[in-house]
């Protein structure tokens, strides 16, 4: 099955770029609010975070939810706001760097007293993966500073220029992934950052599935990926 996910993609991929049909989705698009609200909720579960629709519509409109923690209404409030950011940075056609992922987690966290001048871990990241060596933390902020789209994203050139733009994402969340540069959750702003890359480079945003959290895992555990097929092939379905 993967086999045959993956010649999907590779085809469907090369297709649609030849017909301009994915570089020009996001121009004008605008997300319905029900759309917005999955999208969270299924950001939250790559950290194992539970919430519902209502949870969240309720977060969003009223900005109080008695079912919800204080983490959970500030992670739900600022999600919103850095999908603002991402489509806002995306629509413009600016690809994100390492700085831009970091400001994104101050704009998720804010509100939050652990993460108040705590943006950057100062030691093994609290959601560490086995078999994952991650540098130290004195080491962070040049990491950062090089995963960036003016140093093709820590790709040599000969491999960047060949590299389909959505496997730059890819491979820049797959980086960034394994920096783990904040104390806690990496694979999520990965995934944030994933996507930031994507749709700037004019491609639609990638919903999260409730499998993704295992398929993070995976992927970041292992070497850097050539290809994520799973991803490839919901890009594709958006993009129809």
């Amino acid at each position: 099955m993967d086999l045959e996910l993956a010649t999907r993609a590779e085809y469907e991929l090369a297709g649609l770029d030849a017909q301009g049909v994915i570089g020009r989705f996001p121009k004008t698009w605008i997300l319905p609010r029900a759309e917005r609200d999955a999208w969270i909720i299924g950001v939250l579960a790559i950290r194992g975070i539970k919430v519902d629709r209502e949870m969240v519509r309720a977060i969003i409109q009223d900005g109080a939810e008695p079912r919800c923690s204080r983490q959970e209404r500030v992670f739900i409030a600022g999600l919103d706001r850095a999908l603002d950011r991402i489509l806002s940075r995306g629509r413009a056609g600016r690809l994100p760097g390492g700085r831009f992922a970091s400001d994104l987690f101050e704009t998720v966290t804010r509100g939050l007293p652990r993460f108040t001048n705590n943006h950057l871990r100062r030691d093994q990241p609290w959601d560490a993966l086995r078999n994952v060596t991650y540098p130290k933390p004195d080491a962070i902020v040049g990491m950062l500073e090089r995963l960036a789209p003016e140093q093709n994203y820590r790709e040599l050139p000969v491999v960047f220029d060949k590299l389909h733009p959505v496997r730059v994402g890819f491979r820049a969340m797959w980086r960034l992934a394994r920096v783990a540069p904040f104390p806690d959750f990496n694979l999520m702003f990965a995934f944030l950052f994933m996507n930031a890359i994507h749709v700037a480079s004019g491609y639609p945003l990638l919903m999260p599935q409730p499998s993704d959290r295992h398929l993070l895992e995976s992927v970041v555990s292992g070497c850097v990926p050539r290809r994520i097929v799973q991803f490839e092939s919901r890009m594709l379905d958006a993009a129809r």
